[in-house]
């Protein structure tokens, strides 16, 4: 294997004692270690919003703790550490409707936006459907707002369950 500048990075070789005229057989290549990498990273800043579904289905598989939003609570929790300190994260949930003002504005301050998701529940007060629409308007709104860093790149990252049946 060689580099662009025609370098070689790693030999390895395999023996097979014959390959019959239009036949074919498998080959498998080892390397003692990984390939040296040399990668180049562009990082460009983002504003992204989680919209997170908070309706009744979101604790279909059990109740206790409510699944499946207890696992996206922590997918998007393990999200917003990835983050790196010119990201900002907001977080607007929804269930009938969307959360207005966000749950989290925009920031950059990560630990802001995991307190809010740790908060977020499913409503007792009579159904709760899933207004998939109105999470997504709230959410390009925030994205958008004076908070938005014209520098970044504005993201919304959906987490839901299902299908939107509200409105009806």
């Amino acid at each position: 294997v060689s580099d662009l500048d025609g370098n070689v990075v790693a030999a390895s070789q395999t023996f097979i004692d014959g390959i019959p005229k239009g036949g074919s057989a498998q080959a498998t290549f080892t390397w003692p270690k990984p390939f040296p990498a040399k990668s180049k990273v562009c990082e460009v800043p983002s504003d992204v919003v989680l919209a997170i579904d908070r309706s009744g289905s979101m604790d279909d598989d059990s109740s206790e703790p409510p699944q499946p939003l207890t696992d996206v609570k922590n997918a998007a929790t393990a999200f917003v550490s990835q983050g790196k300190p010119n990201d900002q994260i907001g977080v607007v949930s929804f269930a009938n409707t969307a959360s207005s003002p966000p749950d989290a504005p925009l920031s950059n301050v990560m630990e802001d936006a995991k307190v809010e998701i740790s908060k977020i529940s499913i409503a007792t007060d009579g159904p709760q459907n899933t207004n998939i629409g109105d999470g997504l308007e709230k959410s390009l709104s925030e994205v958008t707002s004076v908070r938005h860093n014209s520098g970044a790149k504005p993201v919304i990252v959906l987490l839901t369950d299902g299908v939107a049946n509200a409105p009806e």
